[in-house]
């Protein structure tokens, strides 16, 4: 079975992902006193890619279904959160003063990407799949009785 590069597109956002990994390139060149600006910047910019994205999908890359957009979103999120989780939310979380929390939250976010790659993409990708096969085709009947 060959890889199938129509599903694997319809399933990982990378054009929105290569994007935010660009962007974030930038916003890690600030340092000391403006790191916790980046951090609040990095989210910032998930938010709008993620605002963004349903739009982009359907105009641009024409991709009708709903819940197939939603998927995408939803995976954008949670890998752009993954790349970033250790660079930022050390920040974040002692800015607003619950620094204790970062390990367990980065755990719970490292398990949610594990869940999500391994149980719910493989759901997504049977729908899709199935979503992209060709509806059978009814015999013509002939008319007037035939032979």
């Amino acid at each position: 079975m060959g890889l199938d590069l129509q599903r694997v597109n319809a399933l990982l956002p990378a054009d929105a992902t290569g994007a935010f990994v660009a962007i974030q390139a930038a916003i890690n060149q600030f340092q000391g006193e403006a790191q916790l600006f980046a951090a609040i910047l990095t989210f910032a910019v998930i938010a709008a890619i993620a605002l963004f994205l349903p739009i982009y999908l359907r105009f641009v890359l024409s991709i009708r279904d709903a819940p197939q957009r939603f998927f995408l979103v939803a995976t954008f999120v949670i890998w752009s959160l993954s790349i970033t989780a250790e660079a930022h939310f050390t920040n974040v979380f002692d800015a607003i003063g619950i620094g204790d929390a970062e390990p367990f939250f980065i755990v719970v976010l490292r398990v949610v990407v594990l869940f999500w790659t391994f149980l719910v993409l493989p759901i997504a990708a049977a729908y899709v799949h199935s979503q992209m096969q060709p509806s059978p085709v009814p015999p013509v009947q002939p008319a007037g009785g035939g032979f």
